[in-house]
């Protein structure tokens, strides 16, 4: 007669070297965000995710939108597409922002 107690220990069950395991499903994520000493050598940076903050100046995405279209051409940006796609990516110049940034508190702060 055999003892069911649960001290009993179950022999565990191993895949055989033959079997295939099953697929895991990886979650895709978002890319890895810079942070400020990685951006310091970049000549471009990408806008920041919706509702996360540039590195560099702790912008938020809208706000840095509106800072290049506030800066009449001063802040370079380059609009990446592919033909026929409706999303693009949008690559900022890092100098050109920081001079912007530089002339506006020189001037006072307003932008």
């Amino acid at each position: 007669m055999r003892n069911y107690n649960h001290h009993s220990v179950k022999p565990s069950v191993t895949p055989s070297a033959g079997a295939e395991s099953p697929a895991r499903v990886r979650k895709s994520r978002p890319p890895r965000l810079l942070t400020a000493a990685e951006l310091a050598g970049a000549a471009w940076m990408r806008l920041p995710a919706p509702r996360a903050r540039c590195p560099l100046t702790g912008l938020s995405r809208t706000g840095l939108i509106d800072l290049v279209e506030r800066s009449g051409g001063a802040v370079r940006v380059a609009r990446l597409q592919r033909p026929g796609t409706a999303r693009g990516i949008v690559l900022i110049g890092r100098e050109s922002l920081l001079a912007y940034l530089d002339r506006i508190a020189a001037e006072g702060g307003a932008a």
